[in-house]
């Protein structure tokens, strides 16, 4: 029998109606459109909150919203 895969987690299209609170860094990263490493370089330099899940990292969802509209009001 071969080994089950998990399911993969959704990409955020709507943050008011994504169904977790927490997403991984490649769902975070597609949200923000930068590579997975970049994301991974924000979070060592503080720029994003995040929680310690077992070896992974996790960041909410609204701290993506939030860090994106830093970004733009920056841009601007």
């Amino acid at each position: 029998m071969p080994p089950r895969r998990r399911a993969r987690e959704p990409r955020i299209t709507d943050p008011a109606t994504h169904p977790r609170r927490y997403v991984s860094l490649v769902v975070a990263a597609a949200y923000l459109e930068v590579d997975r490493k970049t994301l991974n370089k924000y979070l060592d330099a503080g720029l994003l909150a995040y929680r310690q899940d077992g070896g992974r990292r996790k960041i909410a969802v609204a701290e993506l919203v939030a860090y994106d509209a830093r970004q733009q009001r920056r841009a601007v």
